[in-house]
């Protein structure tokens, strides 16, 4: 087996190779999708945008978790009894995918290759997966710390063993929860079924992954990819939280900022 970091820099540049994700493409799209530069005042009067999240969603989306955890110890079971060698070593290149190795790599890449040739639209494209992935480890982080689930190798007879602030931390899984957000903040950069079809499926993959290594349930890897999927729609504006307005990551000559902004 090639040294770990070969692996992660093979399964980077496959991950972006497979997403179709060019410079030149990249920059025309993002530049025609991205929003003028915000100034604090034009923040202020600019009417909300995107679809708002209500309880409602949020309650339906944690019943659809509730109900999937029922097939959490069948689906395990089934799992660990056909694994394989050559099923690991698939797992493996999954794996990096949620890991910073690779989302480390292409979401600074991004941003520094845009910063550093003034491509201002693939450096906020850049920008935009950076922080969907901050969102998306800072709720998965929070979840983990509450519920206090146990992992199926710790506990392989019961997917329901919680024990909240104990240090258990399976639900939900933080690789998937990553490898969602950066699939969906990059499908909604290149506007491309294919490129959507590649992105989601070595998502997917990267949350089979989690199963084959019996480090997570299969409702682990749902809300995991609910939450990566929710952050980066928060990030790109097309989904809302109560009043307050995606991050805007302005870029001129002379630096870069961040701008983030509230009505109440």
């Amino acid at each position: 087996m090639p040294h770990a970091s070969v692996r992660a820099a093979r399964c980077a540049v496959l991950f972006l190779v497979v997403a179709g994700i060019r410079p030149a493409r990249v920059t025309a799209q993002a530049a025609d999708s991205a929003p003028p530069p915000l100034t604090p005042t034009s923040a202020s009067v600019a009417p909300l945008q995107g679809h708002p999240l209500r309880w409602w969603e949020g309650l339906l989306a944690a019943g659809a978790v509730a109900g999937i955890s029922a097939a959490d110890e069948p689906l395990r079971n089934s799992v660990q009894r056909h694994r394989s060698d050559g099923a690991d070593d698939v797992s493996d290149v999954f794996r990096h995918v949620g890991q910073p190795d690779v989302y480390g790599a292409v979401s600074l890449g991004m941003l520094g290759v845009g910063l550093l040739s003034h491509n201002g639209g693939l450096a906020r494209a850049g920008g935009r997966v950076l922080a969907s992935i901050g969102l998306a480890y800072i709720a998965a982080g929070g979840s983990k710390v509450v519920t206090g689930r146990a992992r199926p190798y710790q506990s392989p007879t019961s997917a329901f063993q919680f024990h909240p602030f104990s240090g258990d931390q399976s639900l939900p899984s933080a690789h998937t929860t990553a490898a969602f957000a950066m699939a969906t903040s990059l499908a909604d950069d290149i506007h491309s079924v294919p490129a959507d079809i590649a992105l989601y499926a070595v998502a997917t993959g990267t949350a089979w992954s989690r199963i084959n290594d019996d480090d997570h349930w299969l409702s682990d890897t749902v809300l995991g990819a609910a939450i990566g999927v929710a952050s980066a729609k928060l990030v790109d504006g097309h989904w809302r939280l109560f009043r307050i307005r995606p991050p805007r990551f302005l870029l001129s000559p002379g630096g870069a900022a961040v701008v983030a902004h509230a009505s109440f």
